[in-house]
């Protein structure tokens, strides 16, 4: 039962009351929510959550190669089938976007990843409350600690900034739904 009811939760944006009353939620048009999956834009937001997947598992060695291959799907994106706005939006974070993700492909020192994770991670919520990267809803997390946020595509809170230790320190600010 309490499966059927995460899973209704998930796909209905709905989550219990205990995640706060500060929570806000951001709602695209229903013409941009259907082409979410053809989205050029959306390898994007794929190759974030494995790098802040591997940051969170404290693994600076994956957490390195999934942001070369963030940095491709940068490179790569198609952005000019996108609207107007969304291409300006793109071509105005693209080069910041890379050079995080460049740099945490080269460092091999967790902090240092983190450290640009955080300028990553603003950087990649601009773009998502501007541009439906997926068809679920999104979760603007925060770690009040570090005073740096992440984007999630769960409830479940892992902090990428202090896992393993405090993995579970944070909280969700926002829901970014299609």
């Amino acid at each position: 039962m309490h499966l059927l009811i995460a899973a209704l939760w998930f796909w209905t944006g709905l989550r219990p009351a205990s995640i706060g009353a500060q929570d806000q939620r951001i709602h695209f048009p229903e013409q941009l929510a259907d082409s979410l999956p053809v989205s050029p834009l959306a390898p994007i937001l794929d190759r974030y959550f494995q790098l802040e997947n591997a940051l969170f598992r404290a693994d600076p060695t994956e957490a390195a190669k999934q942001a070369a291959a963030l940095l491709e799907a940068i490179r790569q994106a198609d952005f000019k089938t996108l609207p107007a706005s969304q291409q300006k939006l793109f071509v105005s974070l693209s080069q910041k976007l890379e050079y995080d993700a460049r740099h945490i492909s080269e460092v091999s020192s967790l902090p240092h990843q983190r450290e640009h994770f955080a300028s990553l991670s603003a950087n990649v919520i601009s773009l998502a409350r501007q541009v439906p990267l997926s068809t679920a809803p999104i979760y603007r997390d925060y770690c009040p600690m570090k005073k740096a946020y992440w984007l999630s595509a769960q409830t479940t809170i892992n902090n990428p900034y202090l896992a393993p230790d405090m993995s579970d320190c944070g909280k969700i600010v926002q829901t970014i739904s299609p």
